[in-house]
């Protein structure tokens, strides 16, 4: 059981209202293949995915990246409604 939790993964959640968070996270994602191809690289768009793939992704990584929407000016402001 343990050799499924922190797995060879990074794992991307963002929020993105014009694009700009998922064209930066998609090129993040890019960079981390570049230089290590071995590692699995998972991009979840919140709210796509439900918050249960969402944690399960997240005890499969080694590392985890998040790059909220910050257009309201308020850091994190969607991901603080998505995890209420």
């Amino acid at each position: 059981m343990g050799s499924q939790l922190s797995g060879n993964q990074i794992t991307i959640i963002y929020d993105t209202m014009w694009n700009g968070t998922r064209i930066m996270a998609e090129n993040i994602a890019k960079g981390i293949k570049l230089a290590d191809e071995k590692v699995n690289v998972n991009c979840s768009m919140l709210p796509k995915p439900t918050r249960n793939n969402i944690i399960t992704e997240v005890f499969k990584s080694k590392a985890i990246l998040i790059a909220p929407l910050l257009s309201t000016k308020e850091f994190c402001s969607p991901l603080q409604v998505y995890w209420k």
